[in-house]
C-alpha cells in the first residue's frame, strides 16, 4: 500500500503497511452529501499514523493514491476520526463537527483523508492551522463553478500582493477561489474571564461571549433555528447589500440599525425585532470595542451555523460603523425579472452564480409580508432546517403551504442561473462551499479595511452535519393543507416542536367526511 504523508515540507511518499492503522479507539468515518447514497470507503485504501509526543497524540494525514477516478466522483469528504487527547485544558467538540472540518471534494477532485474530531475528541497544538492549511490546498472546482467572480472588493483593489496581511491575503483567496470559506477552527482551551487582561489580549475573546448569547437565542427547542436566527441572516444580507459599484457609500457598516431610517423602508419590514436584539448587545459590549457593523454580521454567521446543516461561515471583526444611509433600489425585488436581479448583483461584484447561492438561505425563511394572508407559510418544506430543498421545490413539485417568491422562479429558469441551481439541489456540500465563499464577500461589500480584520471564525458554534426532525410527520401534516393555522406557524417560526399527532388524524378524518376542520394542532 501507498500514501502521501502531507506535512509542512511538503508532501512525501510512503509505504505503508496493511496494519498500519490507530488502535480501536479510532475509526474511519465517512461523510457523503451526494443524495444520501453510502459510499463504500475500504480501510486498507488509506493508512494513518498516530504518534505519541508529550501529553497529546500527532494525527497526520494521508492522500490516498491509486484510487480509481471513478470511485472519486461522488465522494464529497472523507474523513479520520480519532481520539486525540489533549490534558489540561478544556476544549469545545461534539459529534456534530465531524463533517464541518471535511474539505470539500466534489466531482473528480482528489480524494483526501482528512482530521476531524468525534465523541469524546478533544485538540492538540497546532490543529487548527493544520486543518485551514489542508482545506486552503483544495483545488478550486471547475465546470459551472467557472462563472464564480473573483472580483476583489475593499482595500484589496488597490494592495499588492506584498502589502497584505495574512487576514487579506485569505479573504483576496476566498473570493478568487483559491481557499474554502468555511472554517474548522475552534476555540482551544479555557475562554477567559471578560475583562480579564488574557481577554483583552485576544480580539477574538470577547465574541466568544456574544457567539455564545447569540447561539442561545437562534436556537428553537425542536432544533430547528428560529424566527431571530432568520432574521438575523437577512439583516446581515440587507446591511450589506446596500453597497454597489455604481453608487458607492453604503455597505457592511451598520448603517441599517444606525442611520435611524432604513427600518423603517418596506423592503425592511420584519428586521425590527433582530434591530432591537442587536442594539441591547450593542449596549453591553460596546465597553469592549464592538461595532454594530460586527455584530450584524456575526449575528448572520452564528444563525446560519445554528440552522442543522448550515456552514461555519469564516467570520471577521473590525469593520467600521457609519451612520449615513444606504443609497436607495440596492436591494432586490420579489416580484422582479431574472435579468434585473442579475445586473443588481453584478454590480456588487456578485456573479450570478454566487447569485444562485445566496438564493439558498430562503431554504430555512417563512415569509409574512409578501402575502399577510399567507403569513408564515415557508419557502421549502423544511424551514429552520439549512438544507436543499428550497432548489429542489423551487424548481418541481412542492406541498401546498410552500410559498414560492416569483424572483425565485424567474431565476431559477434562466439559463445563467438553472445549470447552478440544478446542482445545488441534489449537492448539500456544493452549496455550502459555494454560500460560505459567497457571504464572506457580501459581508464584506463596502469595507475598506478588509487588510486590518482579524479572523474570529473560532467563536463560531459547531456545524451539525446531522439532523432529525422528530415532529417531521406533523409538519408534513401542516404542509399539506390548506387551512389557515397561525398556531402552528407560530411554532414552526420559533423554532418549537410540534404536538398534538392524535387530534391531526381525526381532524383529518372529519375533513375528508365532509366535516367542519378542527384547529388540530398544538404546539
Amino acid at each position: 500500500m501507498r500514501a502521501k504523508k502531507i506535512h509542512e515540507g511538503g508532501i512525501e511518499e510512503l509505504k505503508v503497511p496493511a496494519d498500519g492503522f490507530p488502535g480501536p479507539e479510532s475509526h474511519i468515518a465517512l461523510d457523503h452529501q451526494r443524495e444520501g447514497r453510502p459510499l463504500d470507503l475500504l480501510t486498507s485504501d488509506a493508512a494513518v499514523s498516530v504518534h505519541a509526543k508529550g501529553n497529546y497524540r500527532l494525527l497526520l494525514a494521508f492522500e490516498l493514491l491509486d484510487r480509481p477516478k471513478r470511485a472519486l466522483d461522488d465522494i464529497a469528504g472523507v474523513a479520520i476520526a480519532i481520539d486525540a487527547r489533549f490534558r489540561g485544558g478544556i476544549f469545545l467538540a461534539s459529534p456534530h463537527n465531524l463533517s464541518s472540518i471535511a474539505m470539500h471534494l466534489r466531482r473528480s477532485v482528489r480524494a483526501c483523508v482528512l482530521l476531524s474530531f468525534l465523541g469524546s475528541a478533544r485538540a492538540w497544538p497546532g490543529m487548527n492551522k493544520t486543518l485551514n492549511d489542508l482545506m486552503s490546498r483544495e483545488t478550486p472546482d471547475t465546470g459551472v463553478d467557472d462563472g464564480d467572480s473573483h472580483e476583489l472588493i475593499g482595500d484589496l483593489v488597490t494592495l499588492s500582493d506584498s502589502q497584505l496581511t495574512p487576514v487579506g491575503r485569505s479573504v483576496k483567496n476566498i473570493i478568487t477561489g483559491l481557499e474554502t470559506g468555511q472554517s474548522a477552527e475552534t476555540w482551544r482551551g479555557i475562554v477567559p474571564a471578560k475583562g480579564s487582561a488574557a481577554c483583552k489580549a485576544d480580539t477574538c475573546c470577547i465574541w466568544t461571549y456574544i457567539s455564545a448569547d447569540m447561539w442561545t437565542k437562534f436556537l428553537g427547542k425542536a432544533g430547528r433555528c428560529n424566527n431571530l436566527a432568520r432574521a438575523s441572516i437577512r439583516l446581515g444580507f440587507h446591511d450589506a447589500a446596500g453597497w454597489s459599484k455604481s453608487t458607492g457609500g453604503g455597505g457592511a457598516d451598520g448603517s441599517l440599525i444606525l442611520s435611524g431610517s432604513e427600518l423603517s423602508k418596506p423592503e425592511n419590514n420584519g428586521l425590527q425585532e433582530v434591530a432591537a436584539y442587536i442594539t441591547k448587545l450593542y449596549g453591553l459590549y460596546k465597553s469592549y470595542g464592538v461595532t454594530y457593523a460586527d455584530l450584524i454580521q456575526m449575528a448572520a454567521t452564528v444563525a446560519t451555523v445554528t440552522c442543522p446543516l448550515g456552514p461555519r461561515i469564516r467570520s471577521y471583526v473590525g469593520r467600521k460603523d457609519n451612520a449615513t444611509p444606504a443609497p436607495p433600489g440596492l436591494l432586490p425585488d420579489v416580484n422582479s425579472d431574472a435579468d434585473t436581479l442579475i445586473k443588481l448583483f453584478q454590480d456588487k461584484t456578485i456573479s450570478a452564480h454566487g447569485l444562485t447561492a445566496l438564493l439558498g438561505a430562503h431554504s430555512t425563511s417563512q415569509q409574512r409580508f409578501v402575502d399577510p394572508s399567507r403569513a408564515g407559510d415557508p419557502q421549502d418544506s423544511s424551514p429552520g432546517v439549512w438544507d436543499v430543498k428550497y432548489y429542489k421545490q423551487t424548481l418541481g413539485p412542492a406541498p401546498p403551504r410552500v410559498f414560492k417568491f416569483q424572483s425565485d422562479i424567474n431565476l431559477a429558469q434562466d439559463p445563467r442561473i438553472a445549470p447552478e441551481f440544478q446542482s445545488f439541489a441534489s449537492d448539500q456540500g456544493h452549496w455550502n462551499e459555494d454560500y460560505a465563499k459567497e457571504y464572506v464577500r457580501l459581508s464584506l461589500l463596502g469595507v475598506n479595511n478588509i487588510n486590518d480584520l482579524k479572523e474570529c471564525s473560532k467563536v463560531l458554534p459547531l456545524a451539525r452535519r446531522a439532523f432529525v426532525e422528530v415532529d417531521r410527520e406533523l409538519i408534513d401534516k401542516w404542509l399539506n393543507s390548506t387551512e389557515i393555522n397561525k398556531a402552528v406557524a407560530d411554532a414552526v417560526f420559533n423554532g418549537d416542536l410540534l404536538t398534538g399527532l392524535r387530534a391531526i388524524i381525526e381532524a383529518l378524518k372529519k375533513k375528508v367526511k365532509g366535516g367542519k376542520s378542527a384547529r388540530a394542532f398544538s404546539a
